[in-house]
């Protein structure tokens, strides 16, 4: 690790120090020394004779598709998780940069620089499309389902109601690069370019609103001195991780935004994401590595060898992890291999299998 700054963080041996009650902890299947991951395949998911880049890759909510946009190819695509085939692809008027899955999974989202955002079923049929007069770079579907939030390149986040599609637009900065709700739905955090009226250099922001309190500004922080490329939420919500073109990863509390950690790194992050057992979190960009740290300490604790990385996302359940890189326009899926053998993957197995001299017990 090249240089880690640790700027208000009391750190111990069991992680994050905090004065809240000691709750039942879930049973866990994931190391905490470091994750073990393994190819399970690579598709071509931009089809350009020139450059490639997949710029955005989610995973179904049930963990059996995958969704990719590509940059050069305008290729939307949907594939299936267990063999990598390609179950449909739409090729769109212009790049696509943000795509999600509604919660329920039944619906995707895709924002494209035709300044679009288009809303499909499963079968590839466009049921909904949302015009504005910028592009869009993020996208995020609130867990509740009711809202469909996305950041345009003219700063502003748009949110849809999606029982009426009525649309709120709440002024975040230059540029919207990334965007997530909390669990709960209340609110929304969001990430890009900021610019100080009046002055002509722009800075990366951090924008957060209280979705329950008639979007009420909770905080709205110049976090890096470039343009913050993604933003993602710890599973606890304690804390949020910020990457960009500074070439820097940072750690700041929420949701009060007190920036806690600073690590530098060799190379432009575009992509950052929290493990969802919350044992690590992973960063790459524009260099030949993916980092992985220990989300308690912040330390690295692991590299792996994969290029120009765009996007990172986990299934639910943290067993796969997808990747869209640039340059070779691929979208690569990795499983990642469970750890703990101490008991916890038996009292799991007690959990979900419904053997009938199980439930005899």
């Amino acid at each position: 690790m090249k240089n880690l700054r640790i700027l208000s963080l009391l750190i111990a041996g069991s992680g994050l120090s905090s004065a809240l009650p000691i709750k039942a902890q879930p049973i866990t299947i994931f190391g905490e020394d470091k994750p073990i991951i393994q190819a399970v395949w690579h598709r071509v998911a931009d089809y350009s004779s020139t450059l490639r880049s997949v710029e955005s890759a989610e995973i179904s909510p049930d963990g059996r598709l995958i969704l990719s946009a590509s940059k050069y190819g305008y290729n939307l695509m949907l594939w299936r998780v267990e063999d990598g085939s390609l179950v449909w692809e739409k090729v769109l008027d212009a790049e696509i940069e943000a795509v999600t899955f509604s919660p329920d999974g039944k619906l995707i989202a895709a924002g494209d620089e035709a300044y679009l955002v288009t809303i499909y079923d499963l079968e590839g049929n466009p049921v909904k499309v949302l015009a504005h007069d910028a592009g869009f770079d993020g996208i995020s579907w609130s867990p509740d389902g009711k809202y469909l939030a996305a950041g345009s390149e003219a700063g502003a986040v748009l949110i849809w109601n999606t029982d009426t599609w009525e649309k709120k637009t709440l002024e975040a900065g230059t540029t919207v690069n990334s965007l997530e709700f909390t669990k709960d739905s209340k609110k929304l955090i969001a990430a890009g370019k900021g610019r100080v009226p009046g002055e002509g250099d722009s800075f990366g922001m951090v924008k957060s609103w209280d979705a329950a309190n008639n979007w009420k500004v909770l905080f709205d922080i110049r976090a890096q001195e470039h343009s913050v490329k993604s933003v993602r939420l710890s599973p606890d919500e304690k804390t949020f991780a910020v990457s960009g073109a500074g070439n820097q990863l940072q750690i700041f509390s929420f949701p009060d935004a007190r920036e806690l950690i600073t690590i530098d790194l060799p190379a432009y992050l575009e992509a950052v994401a929290y493990h969802p057992e919350g044992n690590f979190l992973f960063a790459g960009g524009q260099g030949e590595t993916m980092y992985v740290f220990n989300a308690a300490t912040y330390e690295q604790v692991a590299t792996y060898p994969i290029r120009r990385i765009e996007y990172i996302d986990f299934s639910k359940d943290g067993r796969l992890m997808a990747i869209g890189q640039e340059d070779s326009g691929l979208l690569s899926l990795y499983l990642i291999h469970s750890q703990k053998y101490d008991g916890n993957y038996s009292k799991l197995s007690k959990q979900i299998l419904k053997n009938k001299d199980l439930q005899k017990k």
